[in-house]
C-alpha cells in the first residue's frame, strides 16, 4: 500500500494545519503563515487507523480523569475552609469523584493503549511506556484517595491534608501525561 495523496486536503508546512483547499485563505487559521506554505496533504497510514485516530478516543477520556482530579483537589480544599451543609455537600462530591475516578483513569489508560497501537503500531515505545508508568501511578494514587475515603472520611485535618497531597500528586500525574501525550501528537506517523 502506497502513500495516498488527498487532493482536497492541505496541509501547513509550517504547523501541519490540515484543511480543505476550497476553505484556504490568505494565511493558515492555525499559524498564520501565507497560504504559499500549504500542500496536498499525503496520509501515510491505512484508512482503518485514520479511522480510528478520527474518533478521538483517547483525548476525550483522558480529559475527564485530568478534570476529576483537579475537580477533587479543589472540593476537598473548599470543604476544609467551609462549615455545615455546604461543607458536607463538597465532601459528598468528593467522595462521588473519587469512586468515580479510577474508571476514567483505567478509560483513559485503555484508550490511550488502543491510540497507540493505531497511531505506532507497537506500544514498546519509549514515550508510549512512560505514558503507562505514569498513568499506573496515577491510578495507584486514585485507588489509594478512594480507600481513605471510604475507610477515614473527611472527620480529622490530617487525613484532608494526605488526601490534598495525594490529589495534588495526581494532578502532577496528570499534567505530565498531557505534555507528554503533546509531544506526541506532533510525530510523523509510521506508515500503512
Amino acid at each position: 500500500m502506497e502513500n495516498k495523496i488527498n487532493n482536497n486536503l492541505l496541509v501547513c508546512k509550517a504547523c501541519g494545519y490540515k484543511t480543505k483547499s476550497k476553505n484556504l485563505r490568505n494565511v493558515c487559521p492555525a499559524c498564520g503563515v501565507d497560504k504559499k506554505f500549504f500542500i496536498p496533504f499525503t496520509d501515510n497510514i491505512s484508512h482503518i487507523r485514520r479511522s480510528i485516530l478520527e474518533l478521538h478516543m483517547h483525548p476525550i477520556a483522558v480529559h475527564f480523569s485530568v478534570a476529576m482530579s483537579v475537580f477533587l483537589f479543589l472540593t476537598i480544599l473548599v470543604s476544609l475552609f467551609t462549615g455545615g451543609k455546604f461543607s458536607a455537600f463538597l465532601q459528598s462530591a468528593s467522595a462521588v469523584i473519587s469512586i468515580t475516578l479510577p474508571f476514567f483513569i483505567i478509560a483513559g489508560l485503555v484508550s490511550g493503549i488502543i491510540d497507540g497501537v493505531a497511531r505506532f503500531k507497537k506500544v514498546k515505545r519509549p514515550m508510549l511506556l512512560n505514558k503507562i508508568y505514569l498513568s499506573a501511578g496515577f491510578l495507584i494514587i486514585a485507588i489509594v484517595i478512594l480507600a481513605i475515603i471510604q475507610i477515614y472520611g473527611f472527620d480529622y485535618l490530617y487525613i484532608n491534608i494526605i488526601l490534598l497531597i495525594l490529589c495534588f500528586l495526581s494532578a502532577i500525574c496528570a499534567t505530565l501525561l498531557g505534555k507528554l501525550g503533546g509531544q506526541l501528537t506532533d510525530a510523523i506517523l509510521p506508515g500503512k
